[in-house]
């Protein structure tokens, strides 16, 4: 079984903080995801060695990379969630099995799940 990717979680928290407030601040992050601002702080320097953040004084942006990476994940999110509700689970299940499983999708399980959707529409 393939573990959760942490540096999804936090892609995907930078991603939906800044279409919230348009500037991401380490503080914010771990305000969010209820850590220690250190534990981020570990965490954004690694995501800056994979090129999928920028930071300066203004706060943390994600790369092109780093944006598209979130972008999938969000987009699977809210697909695989409708299709949940869809066949009957409830929000809250529908919600955090979604999360999860958005992180593993591949494009063709993606691609499945929309064509479902698209046809009980």
């Amino acid at each position: 079984m393939k573990t959760i990717n942490t540096n999804y979680d936090y892609l995907i928290t930078i991603f939906i903080l800044s279409k919230q407030t348009g500037t991401v601040r380490s503080v914010d992050i771990a305000h969010e995801k209820g850590i220690s601002k250190p534990a981020v702080c570990s965490r954004m320097k690694l995501l800056l060695k994979l090129e999928y953040i920028t930071m300066d004084h203004r706060g943390i942006l994600l790369t092109e990379t780093g944006k598209s990476i979130a972008e999938t994940l969000n987009r699977n999110y809210s697909l695989f969630k409708t299709l949940l509700e869809t066949i009957g689970f409830d929000e809250n299940n529908a919600d955090e099995i979604a999360y999860h499983s958005a992180q593993i999708m591949n494009p063709k399980s993606f691609k499945e799940c929309s064509d479902y959707i698209q046809k009980v529409s």
